[in-house]
């Protein structure tokens, strides 16, 4: 009976504490003014704004010159503004769904730091395919002698073209190794902190 008793405190116990731990660790993540990962979700809806006008100005553009509409190189820009929103939709859903967390805290937590590291994953290898595709469309807009919207790219010798696509894949490694990739390695370790502190 005694036993029974002892169990049955412990475990009260032990409710109390995780509700504690919930409850601070929720309170964290919905803190607008300390939680890193409101910052994360303003940047995230800031980008998607700017995308979102800048899709508009461009579908804009080309409504009043429908000549642009026959131009391959005007349909794959328009692709890869399409592709980038997309992620970045993606990222705002998963931090939104982080902040406004409100049940089974830590498995969440760990769901959604798979699911933003995948996000990124995805979207760096449909950057290099977007990046890749539009080399591919202008090489062969010169190849079938379809005037692109730089007629003096034409004109410059394949080996420079290739150099500039090439260095161009080199900028945006340079870019994403040293600034982006290490800001999105800070939000998920902020996530993995909250993690820790839950054990």
């Amino acid at each position: 009976m005694e036993l029974d008793n002892l169990k049955e405190n412990w475990q009260n116990q032990q409710a109390k504490t995780d509700d504690i731990k919930y409850n601070r660790l929720l309170g964290i993540l919905q803190n607008n003014e300390y939680n890193p990962l409101n910052s994360f979700v303003r940047k995230n809806k800031k980008r998607l704004w700017g995308m979102l006008a800048l899709l508009g100005i461009w579908v804009l553009n080309d409504i009043q010159k429908p000549e642009r509409l026959s131009n391959p190189l005007i349909w794959t820009a328009t692709l890869s503004i399409i592709v980038s929103l997309f992620f970045n939709l993606k990222n705002y859903m998963i931090a939104n769904r982080l902040i406004s967390i409100d049940s089974s805290l830590k498995s969440n937590i760990e769901m959604e730091i798979v699911a933003l590291i995948k996000n990124r994953k995805d979207a760096k290898i449909a950057g290099i395919i977007v990046i890749i595709l539009l080399a591919i469309v202008i090489e062969l807009m010169i190849t079938f002698d379809i005037p692109p919207l730089m007629p003096g790219w034409a004109n410059t010798p394949s080996f420079f073209r290739i150099l500039a696509y090439l260095s161009f894949v080199f900028l945006m490694y340079i870019w994403n190794r040293f600034y982006t990739q290490p800001k999105f390695e800070n939000n998920i370790g902020h996530l993995k902190d909250l993690l820790e502190a839950m054990s």
